[in-house]
């Protein structure tokens, strides 16, 4: 039993990790937080029903629901106890959420300031031959650059201003954007 509790555990400070980890506050960790929920009253509402019938007297069955009941309840028994703990498990997921979003702030936090960095870069550019780059100078390699930059163009000159953006994981078509023009930066959501 002390073993089936310390295994529950382990498995939930390793999946909390996970999801906090991988999935950083995104909508994604909200979903499968909310699928981790039905698993857990799923899990809840099995172990009752195992524990009601694990409980029911052989004496007062038919003698053929009687014999299968006797067979059953000690399994039940024993089962009931791991059903519950799986509940339990899915349940903590919840605990994941608070870092995840906590990772997702500072991957957005790292990914205005390199953006901010290239500023003084872009603008000297602007100065020197007219108008913005097509690339800011001095952008680092894909593989270095900030989690929420890699894989897509995040920069965008036009012929009087420029703009970065990027996605916001933490909804389904909102992103992050800097216009030159006003000197701040929004969320979009569409």
């Amino acid at each position: 039993m002390r073993r089936d509790f310390g295994l529950a555990l382990a498995a939930s400070v390793a999946m909390n990790l996970a999801l906090a980890c991988h999935f950083r506050g995104s909508m994604e960790q909200f979903i499968l937080l909310i699928l981790a929920f039905w698993v857990m009253v799923f899990c809840f509402g099995l172990a009752a029903c195992m524990f009601v019938v694990a409980r029911i007297s052989p004496a007062r069955q038919q003698p053929a629901i009687g014999a299968v009941v006797e067979w059953a309840s000690p399994i039940l028994r024993r089962s009931t106890t791991g059903v519950v703990l799986v509940g339990l498990v899915a349940g903590s997921a919840v605990f994941s959420l608070p870092f995840g979003v906590a990772l997702l702030q500072y991957d957005i936090h790292n990914a205005k300031a390199y953006c901010e960095s290239l500023q003084p870069a872009i603008d000297r550019h602007r100065t020197e031959t007219g108008r913005y780059p097509d690339r800011p100078p001095g952008i680092l390699p894909n593989a270095s650059l900030p989690r929420l930059l890699r894989g897509h163009a995040f920069y965008h000159a036009q012929a009087d201003d420029y703009m970065f953006d990027f996605s916001d994981p933490s909804g389904v078509f909102s992103m992050i954007v800097y216009d030159s023009r006003r000197g701040e930066w929004q969320e979009v959501h569409d």
